[in-house]
């Protein structure tokens, strides 16, 4: 990543200047993920980092948040300009915010039934293989705490609307596909066709399991690698104000910046194995949970240890 505007030939003072002046690192009073510092500027500058504690966020922009109860931590990054024989240093403070507990809104164990474990939400309901259409069957199978759902590969589950609304919300589940097909998803929700994100255990980024958002552009939130088939897999994903986190067993599998806001009101839609487009998820599901809020790793590890 380059900093700086277009320049006429200049000395290179002015050029450190410029670069200078254009440099930021967005909104910093909050931080919940790591940063991506630039390390090059415009006319050849170089940009190197240093920061005041390692134990906040390091000279790399990785961030080290406190534990659920712990204050906010600060700190400061000094960035380096340098270009032939001038430089010029700019300061940033930096707020890295705590994890915070996450509250359970929706919990669907699958105990020979969709019966909501929550009030707050209804049970779930057997559709066909599309969001739209009516029919389908399901049957239960051991999972590994008690039953776990079987979905058939021709039908899913319509689950209560609204179920999430507002920018920070997380999802966990376990699955054994006994199929990998491209773009089938685990977990769908929508506020429209063009407006959706998609837990896909085997996406269209080098098959890889993925967290994929539909929107313009579209969000390839990519874990890097693939889970098994006929493998039980805990997955997880969380939102919090743009940052997408997805976890796969436990495990950070990746984080990044700019997830669109989807949830905007109370009219979501939201289901299991289909969607209204993509072939239709055959295997296991079991222990939805929804939470609103992000799910810190105290909690996200204690649900990834249920099988």
């Amino acid at each position: 990543m380059a900093w700086g505007s277009q320049l006429p030939n200049s000395s290179d003072a002015t050029v450190v200047e410029s670069v200078y002046r254009e440099l930021e690192l967005g909104d910093t009073s909050r931080m919940v993920a790591n940063l991506t510092l630039p390390k090059e500027g415009s006319r050849q500058t170089s940009i190197t980092w240093k920061t005041s504690d390692p134990n906040v966020i390091s000279a790399t922009g990785e961030v080290k948040r406190p534990a659920i109860g712990e204050k906010a931590t600060s700190t400061t990054l000094t960035a380096t300009i340098t270009k032939g024989g001038s430089n010029k240093h700019k300061i940033f403070n930096i707020t890295v915010s705590p994890y915070e507990t996450a509250t359970l809104t929706a919990q669907y164990p699958f105990e020979n039934d969709l019966k909501a474990h929550k009030v707050v939400f209804a049970n779930g309901v057997v559709i066909g293989d599309r969001i739209d259409r009516d029919g389908g069957a399901v049957t239960y199978t051991e999972g590994g705490s008690g039953k776990a759902v079987l979905l058939d590969g021709k039908s899913g589950i319509q689950l209560p609307q609204g179920m999430i609304s507002g920018p920070a919300y997380s999802v966990s589940l376990w699955v054994p596909p006994h199929e990998l097909t491209l773009y089938t998803p685990t977990f769908f929700g929508a506020m429209d066709n063009n407006h959706w994100i998609s837990l896909l255990p085997k996406g269209p980024e080098g098959e890889n399991t993925m967290l994929w958002s539909g929107g313009s552009p579209r969000y390839n939130g990519s874990t890097g690698m693939k889970i098994k088939a006929n493998e039980w897999t805990h997955l997880a994903f969380t939102v919090d104000n743009g940052v997408l986190s997805v976890y796969v067993n436990g495990k950070l599998q990746l984080t990044g910046a700019g997830f669109p806001n989807i949830f905007t009101s109370k009219a979501g839609t939201f289901s299991l194995g289909v969607n209204w487009w993509d072939p239709v998820f055959k295997g296991a599901i079991d222990e939805l949970n929804i939470f609103e809020g992000e799910l810190p790793p105290s909690q996200l590890a204690e649900l990834a240890k249920i099988k």
